[in-house]
């Protein structure tokens, strides 16, 4: 009686309302004849399964020919996918004839100077150098995920990729005042001197010291 009390209860509970989602109402469909028919064409398909990675687990023939990528990968390559995207904006700055850094020069360099050659050799500079930094990270990066399978490794993970930015920033204060100091002076013009290659590295010894 106990039972059959529970499931007149139960009977009596209203079915959980259909899922329906109007913002989504003029998006077409497409049924599982249509996705069979597309891959059976040879068509590529693109299918985003947002289940959560243990229902994968417990059922991963869900269809024939499907290639399942981790979801919780995603914040594992999240560090890697930005770097890269670092590196080609950087580079497609450089060759679209934009380096990335000339709107933050042009803030703190006088107007009359931002059709100067110096100014936009040091930009190009500056920028190239930016590149190879994030370059030099998102290759860490993956080293560390793909080749040592160790996300959070020391090394590839933390200091390469610090220490690169370092260098950048550094690079970044330190050229402009060389470029400056080598560029052609007018008559009589004082000739500047050009800050030390040393002190390029000047980063190096505190963050020797913190690793």
């Amino acid at each position: 009686k106990a039972a059959q009390g529970r499931h007149e209860d139960a009977a009596k509970v209203e079915p959980p309302r259909p899922l329906v989602q109007e913002e989504f109402g003029d998006l077409p469909g497409v049924d599982v004849e249509e996705v069979k028919a597309m891959l059976e064409a040879g068509k590529p398909v693109q299918i985003i399964d947002a289940r959560p990675r243990h229902s994968m687990s417990r059922l991963q023939d869900i269809m024939v020919g499907a290639t399942w990528r981790d979801p919780d990968l995603v914040q594992e390559w999240s560090g890697e996918l930005s770097s890269l995207a670092l590196v080609a904006f950087t580079f497609g700055s450089l060759l679209v004839g934009n380096p990335f850094t000339l709107p933050y020069a042009k803030e703190t360099t006088p107007v009359e100077y931002w059709d100067s050659p110096v100014f936009l050799r040091v930009n190009r500079i500056v920028t190239l150098v930016w590149a190879l930094a994030f370059t030099v990270s998102a290759a860490a990066g993956l080293y560390g995920d793909l080749v040592l399978d160790q996300p959070d490794n020391f090394w590839t993970g933390w200091i390469i990729q610090i220490g690169a930015m370092l260098f950048a920033f550094s690079f970044t204060e330190w050229y402009p005042d060389v470029a400056r100091a080598q560029a052609p002076r007018a008559p009589g013009e004082p000739p500047e001197v050009a800050p030390p290659l040393s002190k390029l590295f000047d980063f190096l010894p505190p963050f020797i010291m913190v690793v």
